[in-house]
Formats: C-alpha cells, structure tokens, sequence
C-alpha cells in the first residue's frame, strides 16, 4: 500500500518543467466541500491536496479545491457533472480527474468511511444513457490510481526529467 510520503517522494522525481503543484491547503476548505456536496472524500486524496492543492503533470490534472490558479476545480467539475448535462452523475461520484474527452475518474464514495482509507475509483463516461453508464471500476484507491495512472502512464512517455522514453 502507497502512503502520501511515497507519493510525494515519486511527484517531487519530476521536473518542474512536466509537473505543476498547486498550494498547500490551510483553510477548512476540504470539510466545507464535504459538507455542501454530502460527501466524504477518501483520506489520501485528502492528504495530498492538502500538501499540493492540484497537481497538473503532463496536461493531466488532479483537481485541487479552489481557489487555486487552475482553470478547472473540484467544486466547478462536480457542479457541471451533476447539475449542468444531460446525463448527470450520481451524486456520489466526485469526479477528480478528466481523460480529456469529458470522461472522469471519480470517487465512488459509497465507500468511503471512517474505517477505510481506500475509496474505490471508478472510470465515468459521460454522454451515455444512465442505463448503459454503469462506471467501470479502475483502481481500489486513490493512491493505486495516482501510481498506475497518473505517474505510471506518464512515464510510459517520458522520463522525470521530461525526455522522451525511447
């Protein structure tokens, strides 16, 4: 299991000229957005955003809670997902990351409890009948899903220091 400490130590590998970290977190903004949305979100995104609110590596984003100098938020994406398409989201997805073709990676936070860490992250294809838009698990965690996804693939293409991988 991935702790923030390993996480951290893998995003700090980056050069800055493929990764951007927001802020860290100093306000109650985590739990005013719990509170509003009705969700709990999972403790390692939590964790993380509060150290690096956002985090864009090679054009992909995970979402910080604003405000932050991002054009995109937490709070803006899940407003458009569930209250401005066709198709809205259950209200206990949180999208957190786009595929940049208006699919999501959310938080199925059905499963998030003081218990556990671990959220479940599940794959949103937005545009599709609520019928057919049963979203795909992908990841146990958020921290599994920052490690294969997000750094996993990134290095499939490049190096830390932003070269090419042959």
């Amino acid at each position: 299991m991935f702790t923030t400490t390993d996480i951290i130590s893998e995003l700090e590998k980056f050069s800055p000229n493929v990764i951007k970290l927001g802020p860290p977190i100093t306000d109650d903004r985590i739990t005013a957005f719990e509170h509003t949305h009705h969700v709990s979100l999972p403790a390692d995104y939590k964790a993380l955003i509060s150290r690096f609110n956002t985090l864009e590596l090679l054009g992909n984003t995970i979402y910080g809670i604003g405000p932050v100098d991002f054009p995109q938020t937490l709070e803006s994406v899940y407003e458009r997902e569930h209250h401005q398409v066709e198709t809205p989201q259950p209200g206990y997805l949180v999208p957190f990351s786009s595929d940049d073709s208006g699919n999501f990676y959310c938080f199925d936070t059905r499963f998030v409890n003081d218990e556990s860490t671990d959220c479940p992250i599940v794959f949103w294809e937005s545009g599709a009948s609520s019928q057919e838009n049963e979203p795909e698990l992908v990841n146990e965690s958020f921290y599994e899903w920052v490690m294969e996804i997000f750094i996993g693939w990134t290095l499939d293409l490049i190096h830390y220091d932003g070269s090419p991988n042959a």
